[in-house]
Parts: structure tokens; C-alpha cells; sequence
């Protein structure tokens, strides 16, 4: 009986641990980079700017023809971006579920340069 006492609370304690780390299971990784945003300037809104240093670096790889067009999403071209560029804008900039968590998160010049190119009106 003393060892039953002597258990329980470890118990209860590792109980309690797991049901309060489960909480957070399914919340998302916010990039937390200590990393300044580099500024933005007109010269870099255009298709290949943001293609080369978001687009090909964080999201071809699932959504490419090679990477398997996950989810039925293709964004290798212009106009396939521009196509889904309301998904894009919610799941990239405003949910930041994408990338998904396990994948390599955009930086924060990244995000600003993509957040900037979209609020521009993606200019070719």
C-alpha cells in the first residue's frame, strides 16, 4: 500500500503533463526568427522576385508537379498563383498554415515580401 501512495501522484503528475501538452498539439509554428524584415521596395514586387525567394524556396516542393500538387494545388506559373491567390493570401498570410508545420517556415522577409507582393496586386 505504501508504494501505491508513493505512485499516485507521479502518476497523476504525468497525467496531467500530457493532457496540458496535448492542448497545443495541433497549433501551428509561428517563424520566430530574430531576424528584421529587410524593407520592402517597389523594385521587388513582381512574379520573379517572389518566386525566387518564397515561392520556389516554400512551396514548390509540395505544390509542383514534382512535389505531387498536394491538395490539388499547382504553383509553379504565374498564372497558377494568381489563380489561387485568395488560398494563398489565407493560408500563407492570414491563418499561417502554410507552410505546414515540419516544413521549412518563411522567414521574416519572406513573409513581408509575399504579404507585400499580394497587398500590391501580385504585379507580374
Amino acid at each position: 500500500m505504501n508504494v501505491a501512495r508513493r505512485i499516485h501522484p507521479l502518476v497523476s503528475g504525468l497525467s496531467l503533463a500530457f493532457a496540458l501538452t496535448a492542448c497545443n498539439f495541433n497549433k501551428q509554428k509561428v517563424n520566430t526568427d530574430n531576424e528584421a524584415a529587410a524593407p520592402v521596395t517597389t523594385a521587388d514586387l513582381n512574379y520573379a522576385n517572389v518566386n525566387s525567394k518564397v515561392i520556389s524556396l516554400y512551396c514548390l516542393s509540395c505544390h509542383s508537379a514534382a512535389g505531387g500538387n498536394r491538395a490539388g494545388v499547382n504553383l509553379e506559373t504565374y498564372a497558377s498563383i494568381i489563380g489561387r491567390l485568395e488560398l494563398v493570401q489565407a493560408t500563407t498570410i492570414l491563418e499561417r498554415s502554410m507552410p505546414p508545420s515540419g516544413e521549412s517556415q518563411l522567414n521574416s522577409s519572406a513573409y513581408a515580401l509575399l504579404k507585400a507582393w499580394i497587398e500590391a496586386g501580385a504585379p507580374q
